[in-house]
């Protein structure tokens, strides 16, 4: 069942149930009160009699004979009426046998079995589709009791209660059916948020991840599509990185397979060419070359990936970096190399520390150092700086090779990725360092910006915090 029609229905039987037992109740009310009033008459009459029958008694003649042919005697002769009705009376002595009655039909002696010395007593009887009150009371004539009762037709009273209830029934259902064209339309109303939220529900449910809620008022229901909104948006923006993640593995898997294909290939080509074929001293050192710079380059590979791997596994223990460590380590370990290749390389730095891990450290300058290398080619330039600053420590690595394009530097960190693959192929590269560059930066809390242009060179700078960050 829909919420409206729940809203709906739960108004209409509250106000249904309220307004019948609250009609109900002072119709009852009503009807007590009138009966009351009766009842209270009816004991008057009562006693109206009984002291006409004693004033009679008083004041006749003494007879001989007993009390009740007195009260018999006597009874006839009394009268009592009030314009338009004449009221009628029975008396019964104290075995219940009736001495006298002018009433037009037969009475129970219920309510005079009941009596006592001090109490009057009513019923209601109903004869013939009409309503009597039957009142009576208890008196005693020279030590013998009688019973006094009188009726009263009270079917007026009956008439007015039905009355009232048709009457009543009638507003009830005008009041129902207008009740149920005003709720109808408010509830309407106050779930029109709802049903749109629902359908943007739906539609985000089907796909259409743009899909927003109206907000259309400012209560509960409004924040709730606020709420809708907000959900929809992080929600979107968490699918679309999911995308991106699975599109990125996805080329990266591709990548891997390809990288690790070329140099097997080349393996199998030239360790085939070894076995089977009669090759010169020269031959067979030049093929064995090959499969050596091939190998050389699937360990690099794999020590890489297993470094990627270990990253995200393993936690790091991080503490102060001293700068003169860390930059003497480099440049210890870099030098021989860049100056076999003919490459100028300028290290300065100034005093300073800042928080990290060494070896991590270490690694993340030697990538770049090397990515710089690959870069510039014979006699180029590569300059590792280093400068102090009150919130940390930055390192700049700069070269004057062939540089990037925007395109390639949004993409210059992603795994496998290589701007000039014939070059990065050549010597020696898979399109991984940066990417390890990338995390162990991420790790560290630290920020890499690259700065290049083409046929210019490229700029890395890396913004280290000083001491310990919860973000790191």
């Amino acid at each position: 069942m829909k919420f409206s029609w729940k809203v709906f229905l739960s108004i209409i039987t509250a106000t249904m149930l309220t307004f019948s037992i609250g009609g109900y109740f002072l119709i009852q009310s009503t009807f007590q009160s009138s009966l009351r009033q009766a009842v209270e008459m009816a004991y008057q009459e009562n006693d109206i009699f009984r002291a006409t029958l004693g004033a009679s008694i008083a004041v006749s003649p003494p007879e001989s004979s007993s009390p009740e042919n007195t009260v018999k005697k006597l009874a006839g002769s009394i009268s009592l009426s009030s314009p338009g009705k004449e009221r009628k009376f029975r008396i019964c002595d104290s075995r219940y046998q009736q001495l006298f009655s002018d009433l037009s039909f037969q009475v129970p002696d219920t309510v005079i079995k009941t009596l006592d010395a001090r109490h009057a007593g009513y019923s209601i009887l109903k004869q013939e589709g009409r309503y009597y009150l039957q009142s009576a009371c208890r008196f005693t004539v020279d030590d013998k009791v009688f019973y006094l009762e009188n009726v009263r037709d009270i079917s007026t009273l009956y008439e007015m209660k039905e009355n009232q209830l048709a009457l009543y029934q009638k507003i009830s259902l005008i009041l129902i059916i207008t009740l149920g064209i005003a709720v109808f339309c408010l509830t309407n109303w106050l779930t029109r948020p709802l049903r749109i939220l629902s359908k943007a529900v739906r539609a985000f449910a089907a796909g259409d991840l743009k899909i927003r809620s109206e907000i259309t008022s400012e209560d509960e229901i409004g924040s709730l599509a606020e709420d809708f909104n907000s959900m929809a948006g992080q929600l979107e923006q968490k699918i679309c990185e999911l995308k991106d993640a699975a599109l990125r593995q996805e080329m990266f898997m591709g990548s891997f397979a390809h990288e690790l294909k070329t140099p097997m290939t080349s393996i199998i080509g030239y360790a085939d060419t070894l076995r089977s074929r009669g090759l010169s001293e020269q031959q067979r050192f030049q093929a064995a070359n090959y499969i050596f710079e091939e190998g050389r380059r699937l360990e690099s590979l794999s020590l890489k990936l297993m470094d990627l791997i270990v990253l995200d596994k393993q936690e790091i223990s991080m503490r102060t970096v001293f700068a003169s460590d860390l930059f003497e380590r480099v440049q210890r370990l870099v030098e021989p190399l860049l100056n076999t290749s003919g490459i100028i390389f300028d290290c300065s730095f100034e005093e300073g520390t800042f928080w990290g891990e060494p070896d991590l450290l270490q690694s993340l300058c030697l990538n770049l150092i090397d990515n710089a290398r690959k870069a510039v080619g014979e006699d180029g330039m590569i300059c590792f700086e280093g400068r102090a600053d009150e919130n940390g420590y930055t390192l700049c690595i700069q070269d004057n090779g062939r540089g990037m394009t925007e395109e390639d530097m949004s993409r210059v960190t992603e795994a496998f990725y290589m701007a000039d693959k014939s070059r990065a192929r050549k010597e020696g590269g898979a399109g991984l360092g940066l990417s390890l560059c990338r995390r162990i930066v991420e790790l560290h809390g630290a920020k890499m910006e690259f700065v290049s242009k083409v046929s210019e060179g490229t700029a890395v700078t890396i913004r280290f915090r000083k001491e310990r960050s919860d973000e790191a």
